[in-house]
């Protein structure tokens, strides 16, 4: 079994990971934006769940790099 590479290979996932986290970060960022310039109260609760989500992805992308940061120091240390 090859440490560095299953360590380089969960590395190469938890970029992804974050990276997928960003792009919901994002579009729910500018959907809330969006809701909110349309002052459609009919769209309230929508928003709501968009803040929720947002939330959360913001809370599980902070969880991922965590365990990026951790899997890069591992591979710092087998060098």
């Amino acid at each position: 079994m090859d440490k560095a590479k299953h360590l380089t290979e969960a590395q190469a996932a938890r970029e992804e990971e974050v990276f997928h986290y960003q792009i919901n970060i994002d579009n729910f960022t500018r959907a809330i934006a969006k809701v909110e310039s349309m002052d459609d109260h009919d769209l309230s609760e929508f928003k709501e769940t968009l803040q929720v989500r947002l939330k959360t992805e913001q809370i599980e992308q902070k969880k991922a790099k965590i365990i990026l940061e951790v899997i890069t120091d591992q591979l710092g240390e087998l060098q």
